[in-house]
């Protein structure tokens, strides 16, 4: 009678992980307070592209990869966007709060291209238990940031 029942749970964990998850997250622009709800699908390869559009009527073209596991490097496109001033992202990021040294997290950073000229460029932290996460962003604008989800 075990057996059956062991299978049944091990049909549904299967199921559970490959449907993956609806994520809600909340992008918001801590200078003015503007929230940019997004909702979209976990990726378990953790690499993922979604489209949004922000209050303001911006489509966004977002592209995301979540590293698991290894260490976390990561510095500027080469533009004057999330790094401006040549820094790297360990810099801008530590200054609005953020730290890459988060036991048991998983790392990743995303680039998000608005149909307006708007860029935002950020990093981000995972547990990949809980699908908790939270990041901080900056655009080309010199706007800053904060994500959860």
């Amino acid at each position: 009678m075990r057996k059956p029942s062991l299978l049944v749970l091990l049909i549904g964990i299967t199921l559970a992980i490959l449907s993956g998850c609806t994520v809600s997250a909340r992008l918001i622009r801590t200078d003015d307070g503007m929230v940019t709800n997004l909702q979209f699908m976990r990726s378990f390869t953790g690499h993922k592209r979604l489209t949004y559009t922000n209050p303001e009527g911006e489509v966004f073209d977002l592209e995301y990869t979540t590293l698991s596991g290894g260490s976390f490097g990561w510095t500027s496109l080469g533009t004057p966007l999330a790094a401006s001033g040549g820094a790297s992202a360990y810099g801008w990021a530590g200054s609005m709060g953020f730290s890459f040294n988060q036991p048991g997290v998983q790392y990743g950073s995303f680039v998000a291209i608005g149909n307006k000229g708007t860029i935002i460029e950020g990093v981000y932290a995972v547990d990949p238990i809980t699908n908790h996460g939270h990041g901080v962003a900056k655009d080309n604008h010199d706007r800053p940031y904060r994500m959860i989800w």
